[in-house]
């Protein structure tokens, strides 16, 4: 069977059995592994291009679409905390407001596919080259002796915009979220 992967106009074809598309499992990445020559077709192989685009709609959505309010918490003494907690709440609410036009006026990113991927391939570099440790990651932009500036991810995106992915980057809709106390709630929803 063939099967045909397109990415912004290029058309990546490989040659896979049919009962491939049925599971993804280690034979199936085995199989894409041996018929394609780049690094980029086996990510791309296992990682449908959907989830991308799905990731980008979700993270748009989350950042620019959906309105919050700010609400005071409570420390465990039930003191105010300094930091502030945004709410869901409906558009027309007294202070809504979305989650990064007030707050980060100059920290706003157009949310695309390609920019999903890169965020994703350089968490993936960040993770072989410093291991969990996240202060270490901005060495990756920094030129040396105070850092290793890595040429492909300076130029793949700005350590403001990985920032701003890793803060607000979502993969589950706010929408089909069950509140706390009902059926079906789950707790590790998002």
């Amino acid at each position: 069977m063939r099967l045909t992967v397109k990415y912004e106009g290029e058309e990546i074809i490989h040659n896979m059995l049919e009962s491939v598309l049925a599971s993804q499992s280690a034979t199936y990445i085995v199989d894409i592994a041996r018929e394609t020559s780049t690094v980029s077709d086996i990510f791309f192989g296992i990682m449908l291009l959907q989830t991308f685009h799905d990731i980008r709609d979700l993270t748009h959505k989350y950042c620019y679409v959906d309105t919050v309010i700010e609400r005071e918490q409570l420390d465990r003494d039930g003191g105010l905390k300094k930091k502030k907690i945004l709410v869901d709440c409906e558009p027309d609410a007294p202070g809504a407001r979305h989650r990064v036009a007030n707050a980060c006026a100059n920290w706003s990113y157009e949310i695309t596919t390609g920019f999903v991927i890169a965020w994703i391939a350089i968490l993936v570099l960040q993770g072989a080259h410093f291991g969990t440790d996240k202060r270490t990651a901005k060495k990756m932009w920094r030129s040396a002796p105070y850092g290793y500036g890595l040429a492909y991810v300076r130029n793949s995106i700005t350590s403001n915009a990985y920032e701003f992915m890793r803060s607000y980057i979502h993969f589950a809709d706010n929408d089909k979220r069950v509140p706390h106390g009902e059926q079906g709630y789950d707790p590790l929803f998002k």
